[in-house]
Protein backbone atom coordinates (compact mmCIF):
# COMPACT_ATOMS: atom_id res chain seq x y z
CA UNK A 1 0.00 0.00 0.00
CA UNK A 2 1.16 3.12 -0.71
CA UNK A 3 1.42 6.28 1.68
CA UNK A 4 3.61 8.72 -0.44
CA UNK A 5 2.65 11.35 -2.89
CA UNK A 6 5.60 11.73 -5.23
CA UNK A 7 5.86 14.85 -7.73
CA UNK A 8 8.20 13.70 -10.50
CA UNK A 9 8.68 16.67 -11.84
CA UNK A 10 10.27 18.39 -9.02
CA UNK A 11 12.34 15.55 -7.22
CA UNK A 12 16.10 15.87 -8.66
CA UNK A 13 17.13 12.17 -7.14
CA UNK A 14 19.36 13.41 -4.32
CA UNK A 15 18.67 10.61 -2.79
CA UNK A 16 17.92 12.30 0.95
CA UNK A 17 14.57 10.58 1.27
CA UNK A 18 15.68 6.74 0.51
CA UNK A 19 19.29 7.51 3.10
CA UNK A 20 16.33 8.34 5.82
CA UNK A 21 14.24 5.87 4.99
CA UNK A 22 14.02 3.68 8.62
CA UNK A 23 11.70 1.07 6.43
CA UNK A 24 13.50 1.32 3.18
CA UNK A 25 10.41 2.29 1.44
CA UNK A 26 12.16 4.90 -1.23
CA UNK A 27 14.53 3.75 -3.43
CA UNK A 28 16.13 6.61 -6.85
CA UNK A 29 14.94 4.68 -9.65
CA UNK A 30 16.37 6.50 -13.34
CA UNK A 31 17.22 9.76 -10.91
CA UNK A 32 13.34 9.74 -9.38
CA UNK A 33 12.17 8.43 -6.38
CA UNK A 34 10.04 5.66 -5.97
CA UNK A 35 8.02 4.45 -3.33
CA UNK A 36 8.30 0.39 -2.66
CA UNK A 37 5.65 -0.20 -0.47
CA UNK A 38 7.70 -2.08 2.01
CA UNK A 39 6.22 -0.59 5.26
CA UNK A 40 5.90 3.04 5.45
CA UNK A 41 5.29 4.52 8.88
CA UNK A 42 4.35 7.81 8.18
CA UNK A 43 6.80 9.76 10.18
CA UNK A 44 7.08 12.40 7.57
CA UNK A 45 10.99 12.71 7.55
CA UNK A 46 11.42 11.90 3.67
CA UNK A 47 8.66 15.03 3.79
CA UNK A 48 11.29 17.27 5.90
CA UNK A 49 14.14 16.40 3.93
CA UNK A 50 13.18 16.86 0.21
CA UNK A 51 14.90 20.17 -0.76
CA UNK A 52 12.44 20.32 -3.53
CA UNK A 53 9.24 19.41 -1.85
CA UNK A 54 8.41 16.82 -3.87
CA UNK A 55 6.98 14.72 -1.53
CA UNK A 56 3.79 14.16 0.80
CA UNK A 57 2.13 11.79 3.08
CA UNK A 58 -0.61 10.37 1.17
CA UNK A 59 -3.68 11.28 3.87
CA UNK A 60 -6.23 10.24 1.63
CA UNK A 61 -8.57 7.47 3.63
CA UNK A 62 -10.71 4.55 2.09
CA UNK A 63 -13.90 6.19 1.04
CA UNK A 64 -12.94 9.74 0.82
CA UNK A 65 -13.87 11.48 -2.00
CA UNK A 66 -11.33 14.01 -2.60
CA UNK A 67 -10.84 16.03 -5.96
CA UNK A 68 -8.05 17.23 -7.96
CA UNK A 69 -8.71 21.11 -6.14
CA UNK A 70 -8.25 19.77 -3.10
CA UNK A 71 -5.70 17.84 -3.42
CA UNK A 72 -3.54 20.70 -4.88
CA UNK A 73 -4.40 22.95 -2.25
CA UNK A 74 -3.36 20.05 -0.39
CA UNK A 75 0.07 19.68 -0.85
CA UNK A 76 0.63 23.13 -1.83
CA UNK A 77 0.14 24.05 1.80
CA UNK A 78 2.77 20.96 2.55
CA UNK A 79 5.38 21.44 0.61
CA UNK A 80 7.84 23.77 2.81
CA UNK A 81 6.78 22.15 5.88
CA UNK A 82 10.54 21.95 7.11
CA UNK A 83 10.99 26.03 6.76
CA UNK A 84 9.95 28.33 9.35
CA UNK A 85 10.15 32.49 9.57
CA UNK A 86 11.53 32.42 13.28
CA UNK A 87 8.29 33.26 14.91
CA UNK A 88 7.27 31.57 17.83
CA UNK A 89 3.61 29.94 18.06
CA UNK A 90 1.70 31.60 20.66
CA UNK A 91 -0.42 30.41 23.78
CA UNK A 92 -3.35 31.86 22.06
CA UNK A 93 -2.02 30.32 18.68
CA UNK A 94 -1.46 26.65 20.50
CA UNK A 95 -5.16 27.06 22.62
CA UNK A 96 -6.72 27.59 18.28
CA UNK A 97 -5.14 24.09 17.58
CA UNK A 98 -5.88 22.26 20.53
CA UNK A 99 -9.22 23.14 20.55
CA UNK A 100 -9.68 21.62 16.96
CA UNK A 101 -8.35 18.54 17.94
CA UNK A 102 -10.20 18.11 21.58
CA UNK A 103 -13.69 19.45 20.13
CA UNK A 104 -14.48 19.24 16.66
CA UNK A 105 -17.08 17.38 15.88
CA UNK A 106 -14.93 13.66 15.74
CA UNK A 107 -12.72 15.10 18.75
CA UNK A 108 -11.37 13.86 21.47
CA UNK A 109 -11.56 14.28 25.18
CA UNK A 110 -7.96 15.24 27.20
CA UNK A 111 -8.25 12.17 29.02
CA UNK A 112 -7.25 10.34 25.28
CA UNK A 113 -4.67 12.79 24.14
CA UNK A 114 -2.38 15.08 25.81
CA UNK A 115 -0.77 17.54 24.03
CA UNK A 116 2.41 18.90 25.44
CA UNK A 117 4.88 21.89 23.74
CA UNK A 118 8.63 22.64 24.80
CA UNK A 119 10.52 25.65 23.17
CA UNK A 120 14.38 27.18 24.24
CA UNK A 121 15.99 25.53 27.64
CA UNK A 122 13.39 23.13 27.69
CA UNK A 123 13.84 21.87 24.18
CA UNK A 124 17.51 22.13 24.14
CA UNK A 125 17.44 20.00 27.46
CA UNK A 126 15.29 17.83 25.62
CA UNK A 127 17.29 17.40 22.50
CA UNK A 128 20.27 16.40 24.69
CA UNK A 129 18.32 13.60 25.82
CA UNK A 130 17.45 12.33 22.62
CA UNK A 131 20.97 12.62 21.17
CA UNK A 132 22.30 10.50 24.10
CA UNK A 133 19.42 7.73 23.67
CA UNK A 134 20.20 7.51 19.67
CA UNK A 135 23.65 8.23 19.82
CA UNK A 136 25.18 4.78 19.60
CA UNK A 137 23.15 4.37 16.03
CA UNK A 138 25.05 7.37 14.34
CA UNK A 139 26.71 3.98 11.91
CA UNK A 140 23.75 2.85 11.37
CA UNK A 141 21.09 5.58 10.75
CA UNK A 142 22.27 8.06 8.16
CA UNK A 143 20.02 11.24 9.89
CA UNK A 144 22.30 10.65 13.28
CA UNK A 145 25.29 10.46 11.55
CA UNK A 146 24.24 13.80 9.68
CA UNK A 147 23.43 15.06 13.32
CA UNK A 148 26.70 13.86 14.68
CA UNK A 149 28.73 15.60 12.13
CA UNK A 150 26.06 19.08 12.77
CA UNK A 151 26.82 18.94 16.36
CA UNK A 152 31.22 18.41 15.64
CA UNK A 153 31.00 21.41 13.27
CA UNK A 154 28.25 23.19 13.97
CA UNK A 155 28.02 25.36 10.88
CA UNK A 156 26.05 28.31 11.40
CA UNK A 157 24.46 28.56 7.75
CA UNK A 158 23.69 24.95 7.87
CA UNK A 159 20.35 23.78 9.83
CA UNK A 160 20.06 21.34 12.67
CA UNK A 161 19.41 18.33 10.90
CA UNK A 162 16.88 16.76 12.95
CA UNK A 163 15.11 20.52 14.12
CA UNK A 164 15.73 22.09 11.11
CA UNK A 165 14.22 25.52 11.89
CA UNK A 166 12.21 24.56 14.37
CA UNK A 167 12.18 26.09 17.66
CA UNK A 168 9.15 24.13 19.28
CA UNK A 169 8.15 20.95 19.25
CA UNK A 170 4.72 19.77 19.82
CA UNK A 171 4.20 16.19 21.46
CA UNK A 172 1.00 13.76 20.92
CA UNK A 173 0.89 11.45 24.46
CA UNK A 174 -2.80 8.78 24.15
CA UNK A 175 -3.90 5.73 24.38
CA UNK A 176 -3.68 4.23 21.50
CA UNK A 177 -2.19 5.07 17.85
CA UNK A 178 -6.00 6.07 16.32
CA UNK A 179 -6.34 8.76 18.81
CA UNK A 180 -3.17 10.55 18.35
CA UNK A 181 -3.95 10.27 14.70
CA UNK A 182 -7.09 11.72 14.73
CA UNK A 183 -5.73 14.87 16.85
CA UNK A 184 -2.90 15.27 14.68
CA UNK A 185 -5.06 15.22 11.91
CA UNK A 186 -7.38 17.65 12.91
CA UNK A 187 -4.80 19.73 14.45
CA UNK A 188 -2.51 20.31 11.41
CA UNK A 189 -5.78 20.99 9.44
CA UNK A 190 -6.22 23.68 12.13
CA UNK A 191 -2.79 25.23 11.44
CA UNK A 192 -2.85 24.90 7.67
CA UNK A 193 -5.70 28.09 7.97
CA UNK A 194 -3.32 29.81 10.29
CA UNK A 195 -0.31 29.33 8.15
CA UNK A 196 1.28 27.01 10.59
CA UNK A 197 3.17 23.78 9.85
CA UNK A 198 5.81 21.57 10.64
CA UNK A 199 7.09 18.34 10.27
CA UNK A 200 6.85 14.90 12.37
CA UNK A 201 10.53 13.40 13.70
CA UNK A 202 11.57 10.00 13.47
CA UNK A 203 14.45 10.50 15.57
CA UNK A 204 12.81 11.57 18.66
CA UNK A 205 10.18 8.23 18.22
CA UNK A 206 13.22 6.98 18.24
CA UNK A 207 14.50 7.51 21.72
CA UNK A 208 10.86 7.49 22.68
CA UNK A 209 10.93 3.70 21.63
CA UNK A 210 14.58 2.90 23.16
CA UNK A 211 14.11 4.65 26.11
CA UNK A 212 10.36 5.16 27.51
CA UNK A 213 11.75 5.44 31.00
CA UNK A 214 13.57 8.02 30.95
CA UNK A 215 11.18 10.05 28.09
CA UNK A 216 8.30 9.58 31.06
CA UNK A 217 10.65 11.22 33.35
CA UNK A 218 11.14 14.30 31.56
CA UNK A 219 7.63 14.69 30.96
CA UNK A 220 6.67 14.15 34.45
CA UNK A 221 2.94 15.41 34.09
CA UNK A 222 1.56 13.12 31.54
CA UNK A 223 -0.90 10.50 33.17
CA UNK A 224 -0.75 7.29 33.25
CA UNK A 225 -1.47 4.74 30.43
CA UNK A 226 -0.26 7.26 27.37
CA UNK A 227 2.64 6.59 25.21
CA UNK A 228 4.13 9.43 22.95
CA UNK A 229 2.93 9.11 18.98
CA UNK A 230 3.93 11.68 17.46
CA UNK A 231 6.73 14.85 17.85
CA UNK A 232 6.03 17.17 15.66
CA UNK A 233 8.18 20.44 14.89
CA UNK A 234 6.26 23.51 14.12
CA UNK A 235 6.26 26.75 13.56
CA UNK A 236 4.78 29.49 11.42
CA UNK A 237 5.60 28.39 7.54
CA UNK A 238 8.06 30.74 5.78
CA UNK A 239 6.76 31.76 1.97
CA UNK A 240 9.61 30.97 0.02
CA UNK A 241 10.52 28.28 -2.88
CA UNK A 242 14.03 27.35 -2.04
CA UNK A 243 15.64 26.84 1.10
CA UNK A 244 17.60 30.09 2.36
CA UNK A 245 20.98 28.16 3.06
CA UNK A 246 21.58 26.60 -0.86
CA UNK A 247 21.67 30.69 -2.24
CA UNK A 248 24.26 31.60 0.60
CA UNK A 249 26.71 28.40 0.01
CA UNK A 250 26.94 29.75 -3.70
CA UNK A 251 27.40 32.83 -2.81
CA UNK A 252 29.94 32.19 -0.09
CA UNK A 253 31.70 29.89 -2.48
CA UNK A 254 32.55 33.02 -4.62
CA UNK A 255 35.43 34.45 -1.95
CA UNK A 256 36.78 31.59 -1.53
Amino acid sequence: MKHLVIDTSKCVGCGKCASICMKDNIKIVNKKAVEQETGCMQCAHCVSVCPKGAIQLDTKKEGEKINDDTLKDFLSKHKNSKWFDGRMISDEEFALLFDAAYYSPTGLAEDCVEMISIKGERLDAFMELVWDIVKDKSASVPVIREWEDWRRIHNALEPNPILWEGKQVLFFFAKNAEDALIATAKLEKKGFTMGICGFYSNVVLMAAREAPDRMAKFFGDVRPGKKMYCAFVIGHGRRMVEPLFTPIKKIKSLFR
